[in-house]
């Protein structure tokens, strides 16, 4: 019942701002970070959620991956510029950071044991390793970090879109497959996947306050331990 009851509040968000209209909603939802294609597609396929307007499994594709693959040559061209800009920025240079952080991380680890092969193979190897980051259907591997990690390590325009396209279309066939031969299975997809974002927040979250009270000196005493002040408790 609860589970039905949230499904039904869900529903009435959507129809709310989108009118049922599940195009435009699973091409908006596919551009957003995190979520993308992944997401977006066994989103358009719950008919708990649009009813008889619920897409189709390859409806779902085709819009889901429209409207993920109009990211990659906006993330392509912006990325490195918007970054640069907002380092320079009082209130988003930390968010900035981090985020360059990460696409940093992950372009160290597609990088580690390349440097010695030859230019022309390492362009390859690099357009394969994009690919195959983007292709495995989980958060934090979609278009946006895929790309950036692309443009970071080197790629050019072209190399960078190729890349993440063709590993974007891949992670979507996966998806379309699985929910379409197992039953029910854009439920377990959609409920998956959202259980993966939830646990990476709570993560994140966790980590930052650890990270913050690592940070925060313990005092004891106000008064500071010192030879003399041991003498004067022995006294005492």
């Amino acid at each position: 019942m609860l589970l039905l009851s949230i499904s039904e509040s869900i529903r009435n968000v959507f129809a709310t701002i989108f009118q049922d209209n599940v195009i435009l909603a699973t091409i908006l939802i596919a551009i957003l970070p995190i979520i993308e294609l992944r997401g977006a597609i066994p989103f358009a396929m719950e008919k708990v959620v649009w009813g008889a307007n619920a897409l189709s499994s390859w409806e779902a594709f085709l819009y889901a991956f429209i409207g993920s693959s109009l990211v990659i040559p906006f993330v392509a061209l912006a990325f490195i510029p918007i970054m640069n800009f907002l380092k320079k920025t009082k209130w988003f240079q930390k968010i900035a950071l981090w985020i360059e952080q990460k696409v940093q991380k992950h372009s160290h680890k597609m990088m580690e044991g390349k440097e010695s092969t030859s230019t022309k193979k390492t362009h390859w190897l690099k357009m394969f390793g994009i690919f195959a980051f983007v292709a495995v259907p989980l958060p934090l591997t979609g278009v946006w970090t895929g790309t950036a990690v692309a443009v970071v390590i080197g790629l050019d325009f072209w190399s960078s879109c190729i890349s993440a396209l063709l590993g974007n279309l891949t992670a979507g066939l996966l998806i379309t497959l699985l929910s379409s031969i197992f039953d029910n299975a854009s439920t377990i997809i959609l409920l998956a996947f959202v259980a993966i974002i939830a646990l990476m927040v709570l993560y994140a979250v966790i980590k930052m306050i650890i990270h913050h009270f690592k940070k925060t000196p313990v005092v004891l005493t106000d008064t500071p331990t010192t030879p003399e002040n041991v003498e004067h408790k022995e006294e005492e």
